[in-house]
Parts: C-alpha cells; sequence; structure tokens
C-alpha cells in the first residue's frame, strides 16, 4: 500500500493483525468459528442471538465464546446485552484471570458489534 495509509486501509490492516496475530488490548475481529490463540488458551466467538420480543418487552442479545486451555478444558462465555450496553466478563483460565470486553476500549474505539477485546487480569 502507499504511504500515508487512509483511514479505511489502516482500519483494514488493523484487521488483518489482529485476527492473525491476536494480542491482550488489541481489537479483535469477531468472527464466528475462527479460532484465535493467545498464550495460555484460545477463543472462538460461537455467534449472536437475539431474542427479540419488543415492543412488547425488552430485547436482549447473547455472544457466546468457547474458550479452550491447552489441555482440552472448555469453558462457553455469554455476554448479554439489552437496554444496557454489554459489560466487561470476567473469566478464568488455569487460575489466570483475565476479562472479555465487547463494547469498547479504554480508547472510546466503539467494539460492536464486530469486534472483542481480552485483557489479562481483572
Amino acid at each position: 500500500y502507499n504511504e500515508p495509509l487512509s483511514t479505511e486501509e489502516s482500519a483494514f490492516v488493523r484487521d488483518i493483525e489482529s485476527t492473525l496475530s491476536p494480542d491482550f488490548k488489541k481489537p479483535v475481529l469477531k468472527i464466528t468459528g475462527s479460532h484465535y490463540d493467545f498464550k495460555s488458551f484460545q477463543i472462538t466467538p460461537l455467534g449472536s442471538e437475539t431474542n427479540a420480543k419488543a415492543p412488547s418487552s425488552l430485547s436482549l442479545s447473547v455472544d457466546r465464546f468457547r474458550v479452550k486451555d491447552g489441555q482440552g478444558s472448555e469453558q462457553t462465555l455469554e455476554v448479554v446485552s439489552g437496554q444496557v450496553p454489554p459489560q466487561p466478563l470476567k473469566f478464568e483460565v488455569k487460575g489466570e484471570k483475565y476479562t472479555l470486553v465487547t463494547y469498547q476500549t479504554e480508547t472510546g474505539f466503539r467494539l460492536y458489534p464486530y469486534y472483542f477485546q481480552i485483557f489479562k487480569g481483572h
């Protein structure tokens, strides 16, 4: 590509890098069925489900992720949103603590609905 990169080109490069080499505190594309390898675990977005009952009641969305450690132990994470944005979800893998964020980064970059981010620790 040509320098300097346009805003769209920069976003494209960021998305490719995060897909090929995910890391903590980096926005990662939420591609259903794709496996993202982190140091001590693998995370796979399983998709979203919306329970749209509006206007008679509130609608809820659930984003699901599968987390596997290197020894095959699995857990399913569910991030629920509706009238309020999805909240950070804390989880553990082999005693280490992590936080899954699906709404917005610390710097204000909007993750929802296309990205997620993982922080080490709580």
